[in-house]
């Protein structure tokens, strides 16, 4: 059987196309692949420009529409991170029958191929990177200043500061929690204390993909001297490439 051959996502980038759960675990929840993000026309940092802009994102759920009117700046962070899984998933599954395709259509239209809807490896994964590539990104958003009303770079454990050896630690190191919690609350709010095997697998896997972004976190040093001599070494933490992180999944 041969499939379709996929489209490029960048073709959507005139309206919304919403990922659906639903069409793989019986979810009811839809994800928009594109989001527009804080434009002008909403950013007076006023609760009405806020409510004016989560109020056009018409399919988030009620506990996703108030996380938008906290923090309406997450929104295309999180629409980042699930283009950057799916850009992932198609790497990973490039040489297979079924390549991560996606298909554009309108709300109620589920954006992979009903491949999906039976259990196996593939929707698995696609769980698992889509939830680490969420995480990924609004870490990486935090730590590039893109959010700095949201978060920024993480703190040092004292702890940690003492055990330096022959470096100090400094720089900006990557602070994985937030942006743990931000993709587990986000994305899986509706089936934290869900009991059906369907959503239990869900959350499996949405939680080994961002346990792989956490647990692979990495020490990164840079010398600081004069030319040819390191005087003193600062060393942070980072996450590894999204890459590596779906290499791992």
């Amino acid at each position: 059987m041969r499939f379709s051959r996929r489209p490029r996502v960048s073709s959507v980038l005139t309206a919304y196309f919403m990922w659906s759960w639903s069409a793989l675990l019986a979810s009811a929840a839809w994800w928009l692949l594109t989001v527009p993000p804080m434009t002008e026309r909403y950013e007076n940092t006023s609760a009405r420009g806020a409510k004016v802009y989560c109020d056009s994102l018409r399919y988030l759920k009620p506990y996703q529409y108030q996380r938008c009117l906290r923090q309406p700046t997450l929104m295309a962070v999180i629409s980042d991170g699930i283009k950057s899984g799916i850009r992932e998933c198609q790497y990973q599954f490039r040489n297979s029958k079924w390549n991560c395709s996606t298909y554009p259509g309108p709300p109620g239209r589920h954006a992979f191929h009903p491949i999906l809807k039976a259990r196996g490896r593939e929707k698995a994964f696609v769980y698992a990177i889509l939830s680490a590539a969420v995480s990924y990104e609004i870490t990486r958003a935090c730590s590039n200043g893109a959010m700095l009303s949201e978060c920024g770079c993480a703190k040092i454990n004292p702890h940690d500061r003492k055990r330096g050896g022959n470096f100090v630690w400094g720089g900006c190191s990557d602070d994985v929690k937030i942006g743990d919690e931000i993709s587990r609350s986000f994305l899986d709010g509706d089936i934290v204390t869900a009991k059906s095997m369907k959503k239990q697998l869900r959350k499996h896997n949405s939680e080994a993909g961002r346990m792989v972004v956490t647990s692979n976190m990495r020490k990164v040093c840079k010398c600081h001297g004069i030319t040819g001599s390191c005087a003193q070494t600062v060393c942070w933490r980072s996450m590894p490439t999204l890459r590596f992180i779906s290499h791992r999944i």
